[in-house]
């Protein structure tokens, strides 16, 4: 559930302790199931000043994720999940533009008064190709630290 990558099904994994993107839901604290996708950064979600010299990435591929909770270590929390209901999937210029404004009201209490020295940053992930033509549906507002650096609680206002 990343751009144009290919994505499992919308079904928990047989491995109890990795589930697919599609099951997260609001609250829940996760890492990449992959080396290769913690090190990969997703697509803001919305306008970060601290961000905003920097060219836009994309995402890399993930599909099944271990949640914890978000007392111990962590990437990302997610902060709201939002249906589309286009027939098609959207363009990436779209799904950038749908996850500003879905993601806007959930990540805008983080990210307003950061001091020079932000603590969050707003990335979100949506579905692929391969996920749309199966069914997903689903995009996420996700909230992850500034450095990259794992998270150890629950994020604060």
């Amino acid at each position: 559930m990343a751009d144009d990558a290919a994505s499992p099904s919308a079904s928990t994994s047989p491995d109890a302790a990795l589930t697919s993107v599609q099951d997260l839901q609001a609250g829940d604290c996760f890492l990449p199931s992959s080396t290769e996708a913690q090190t990969s950064a997703t697509e803001p979600a919305s306008p970060q000043p601290q961000d905003s010299s920097a060219p836009a990435q994309v995402p890399s591929q993930i599909d099944l994720v271990t949640v914890v909770t978000c007392s111990q270590p962590h990437l990302y929390e997610v902060l709201s999940v939002t249906r589309l209901s286009e027939a098609a999937l959207p363009e990436l210029s779209a799904l950038r533009e749908q996850a500003s404004v879905a993601c806007q009201e959930a990540v805008s209490p983080y990210l307003e008064n950061q001091t020079e020295h932000p603590t969050y940053r707003a990335q979100f992930l949506s579905p692929t190709q391969t996920s749309w033509k199966a069914g997903d549906r689903t995009l996420l507002c996700l909230l992850t630290s500034s450095d990259s650096t794992e998270l150890t609680a629950a994020a604060t206002r």
